[in-house]
């Protein structure tokens, strides 16, 4: 089997959690992660519609979820940009919060926490190869 590229690799398991999992030929790590990961940071963003990924209402929690690339994509769009009054730049000051936007944030952060650990354990089992005959 050919094999993949830890640049590739790494920019795969960063944009979909699950998939670094995948290409290493960890077939179940990579499916249990895809499910768990994904489903927490879509939870999350349906939750918070879509603040969570936020760098204007949220700029700190931004980079705790941005450890999913799906975070930093859709902040790229910033859809949370259309909800703002010109003017107001505080949370505080914003009253139109979503009912379950605290909630939502914080599955945004655990899925992007999860997901450097995941990617953490694809790039470590690349560079030690022995790993995977002890497993």
């Amino acid at each position: 089997m050919k094999q993949i590229s830890l640049p590739y690799l790494a920019v795969a398991a960063w944009l979909l959690p699950g998939s670094g999992h995948l290409l290493s030929n960890r077939k179940k790590t990579g499916l249990a992660i895809l499910v768990v990961v994904n489903l927490f940071w879509i939870c999350g963003m349906l939750l918070s519609e879509f603040e969570a990924g936020s760098r204007l209402f949220h700029p700190w929690l931004f980079w705790t979820g941005a450890g999913c690339g799906g975070t930093a994509v859709v902040s790229f769009f910033d859809p949370a940009m259309q909800h703002s009054l010109s003017g107001l730049l505080s949370v505080r000051e914003y009253q139109d919060v979503p009912r379950w936007n605290d909630m939502g944030i914080l599955l945004v952060c655990i899925a992007g926490l999860l997901n450097v650990l995941c990617l953490l354990d694809v790039i470590d089992l690349r560079i030690n190869s022995s790993r995977r005959s002890e497993e």
